[in-house]
């Protein structure tokens, strides 16, 4: 059960790797900032390019990381979220 009293800390600091930059992980990632936490995106369907450009940029501002092309080793990861979209069959959830 989550400490809601901890707000803007319950992930303070925890390594978190969030598969696919679809809709709803561009809204999940403002919270996961917000609660501390250290952000890693990956998404191996698309491109760099195929996305916003300033939306990249302000994330990337934020300190959150790309990877359009490598797929992660999970075991860095303190924890995982996976876009709703995201086949289990993909290479990156092989990985």
């Amino acid at each position: 059960r989550m400490d809601i009293s901890r707000k803007g800390h319950r992930f303070k600091g925890k390594k978190i790797a969030v598969f696919g930059f679809a809709v709803t992980n561009q809204d999940a990632i403002p919270f996961l900032l917000q609660e501390g936490a250290v952000v890693h995106v990956y998404d191996d369907i698309r491109n760099e390019k195929d996305f916003d450009q300033e939306l990249l940029r302000t994330m990337r501002d934020k300190g959150v990381v790309f990877s359009f092309e490598k797929n992660p080793d999970l075991a860095t990861y303190d924890m995982l979220v996976r876009t709703p979209g995201a086949l289990f069959h993909s290479a990156m959830a092989r990985s």
